[in-house]
């Protein structure tokens, strides 16, 4: 609920894997909140259609355990 408040997305609309993963990276609302990425600067972290901030994101995510 707080992921879709704070990325102004449709609770009711938003659908995900049957653990809660979410988007095109698969994140976890938790990971989604510390490493996702507006990386297209459209001014939205758009996980679940923008291809550039999906891939950006999970190198972020990656990059926190290097």
């Amino acid at each position: 609920m707080r992921l879709c408040k704070a990325q102004g997305l449709d609770p009711l609309k938003v659908r995900g894997s049957y653990a809660g993963a979410l988007g095109l990276a698969q994140f976890m609302p938790s990971s989604w909140r510390q490493y996702a990425v507006d990386f297209d600067k459209d001014g939205r972290i758009g996980l679940f259609g923008s291809r550039a901030d999906a891939i950006c994101s999970v190198a972020n995510y990656l990059a926190a355990f290097h």
